[in-house]
């Protein structure tokens, strides 16, 4: 019976780290005792019933039992260990990992803590950003209003002095044309121009008599005589009015006090009358007045202020064609 409790014995020597197979190990061995101490349970039965067993079998299997009954006892003390064991080794696994849960949590909690007063600093920062973006947006539209009235100014300045610029170039065009005197461009297309009409019969009706003025009659004279035309000379001056001479004293023209170059000439029908005709029913005097007045007004430099083209007519029969070389205008 001695060798029989061995194994028991050295089982209850396991180690405190049996694992779980040992327990399943010893709970189907568990299992199986039971069902070995009820099978012999029905052996003595049987052996009592049939009273023809031997006393002896009746006590082998007794003592069978008693062995049996301490060898279960023995085991579900070792399986009660085991399992109290397993138990203590789970529980300080637990205890370890609620520790460090705590710890985690504890981290936790305290980056959490670190985190809300980082999103508090960081609120606030916002909120001082959104001020400082808040005033220079302010500032800025003001920069922008300022920029506005400044280029509005700019502009008006920049429009006053592109004013002042042409005003100034107008006076130096003015000035240079006061300052420059008349003369006849293009001589050779002028003189052209006034051959169609060779042979006319032209005089000076009248001239200023400064020297600008004289001078530019002289050049008339040069051209028309060039183109063929002939000028009727004065040679007296109705008495009292002044006069100037051209050639010589038997030349002589009237002083006028108008300005400009005009061409004038004669007719017996009233200005209303040659106004209402057709132009090609003109006298011919008529029309070869008006081309001239054009081609002497096309061809001078600097040119004439707001020229006027139109023929001064005067009452009477003569065809010759008069000239009148007025001041500079």
């Amino acid at each position: 019976m001695a060798m029989q409790q061995q194994p028991i014995i050295e089982n209850g020597t396991i180690s405190e780290g049996a694992n779980v197979s040992e327990i399943q190990t010893l709970a189907a061995r568990v299992q199986t005792l039971t069902g070995s101490i009820d099978f012999w349970n029905n052996v003595m039965i049987w052996a009592l019933v049939g009273a023809a067993i031997a006393a002896t079998v009746v006590v082998l299997a007794t003592r069978v039992v008693v062995v049996k009954a301490k060898q279960l006892t023995e085991a579900q003390g070792q399986l009660s260990d085991a399992k109290e064991r397993q138990l203590s080794v789970e529980l300080r696994d637990k205890d370890v990992k609620i520790a460090q849960a705590g710890k985690d949590a504890s981290e936790a909690n305290r980056g959490a803590a670190e985190a809300n007063e980082r999103a508090t600093k960081a609120q606030a920062s916002l909120s001082l950003a959104e001020q400082r973006s808040a005033e220079a947006n302010a500032k800025a539209e003001g920069f922008r209003l300022d920029i506005a009235k400044a280029n509005e100014s700019s502009a008006k300045a920049e429009a006053k002095v592109a004013s002042a610029t042409a005003e100034a170039a107008r006076a130096n065009l003015e000035l240079a044309r006061l300052k420059t005197p008349r003369s006849l461009t293009n001589t050779a297309e002028l003189i052209n121009t006034l051959k169609v009409f060779s042979g006319t019969e032209f005089s000076f009706g009248s001239a200023f008599g400064d020297d600008e003025s004289m001078e530019l009659l002289r050049q008339i004279e040069k051209v028309m005589t060039e183109a063929g035309w002939k000028r009727v000379k004065q040679s007296k001056i109705r008495i009292g009015i002044p006069a100037v001479t051209i050639t010589g004293k038997d030349d002589l023209v009237e002083l006028g006090i108008g300005s400009g170059i005009r061409v004038g000439a004669e007719s017996t029908e009233s200005l209303e009358t040659l106004q209402a005709m057709p132009l090609g029913n003109l006298p011919l005097h008529i029309r070869v007045a008006s081309s001239l007045s054009e081609a002497l007004l096309g061809h001078v430099t600097p040119p004439e202020v707001s020229p006027d083209s139109r023929v001064n007519i005067a009452e009477g029969s003569s065809k010759v064609i008069q000239i009148h070389v007025g001041k500079k205008p």
